[in-house]
């Protein structure tokens, strides 16, 4: 409750080393609590370094190359170890790449639109409104009514970049609720419109 509580509590997990990282990695993907999300990614970064990501990030773009069976189902599993900001984007661009033909959505990703974890359903968002914008149209626009207001944006984010007119008053709603960072994505989004 206390921000030395929180603090003793970084000191302790970084003390216990690779054996907290599954732990921190799944809080550095939470999408419901933002400040745990920052504290664990920065216990992760003195815990592995800052160069951790980059054998992850090349293993997501060869199961992007080489698009073996399962990859969209394994990529998805993968998300709640995902170190940082670039590896989610890469896995993304991987989910993109074995999603199959454009227009045809992937039933995996279907699925993970009602996944419990908001950073399955926000990249299953991402993917699909590029993939497979007018088939998914009704899947994806269910997707901007997410409790998660992180998931709503990267839903109506791409959504607008499928040209979904139903993204534009969400983006406009979210500009009150989103931390100042996110603000100016919604904002730069909303001026390019």
């Amino acid at each position: 409750a206390s921000f030395q509580e929180r603090l003793q509590a970084e000191m302790e997990l970084v003390a216990e080393g690779p054996v907290a990282v599954a732990g921190l990695r799944r809080a550095a993907n939470d999408l419901d609590d933002v400040a745990a999300r920052e504290r664990a990614r920065r216990c992760l970064s003195w815990v592995e370094g800052p160069g951790s990501a980059a054998l992850t990030v090349a293993a997501a773009r060869v199961v992007a190359r080489h698009r073996p069976a399962g990859a969209a189902e394994a990529l998805l599993a993968y998300l709640p170890y995902a170190d940082n900001a670039e590896v989610v984007q890469e896995v993304g661009a991987a989910l993109q790449a074995v999603s199959g033909a454009a227009g045809k959505a992937d039933p995996v990703l279907v699925r993970a639109l009602s996944d419990p974890m908001p950073l399955r359903r926000a990249l299953a968002a991402m993917v699909l409104s590029q993939v497979a914008p007018n088939e998914q149209k009704h899947n994806l626009e269910k997707v901007l009514l997410d409790p998660v207001a992180e998931v709503r944006m990267k839903a109506a984010l791409a959504l607008v970049k499928a040209n979904n007119a139903a993204a534009i008053p969400v983006l406009i709603d979210l500009l009150a609720v989103l931390p100042v960072a996110q603000r100016e994505q919604v904002e730069e989004a909303l001026q390019t419109i």
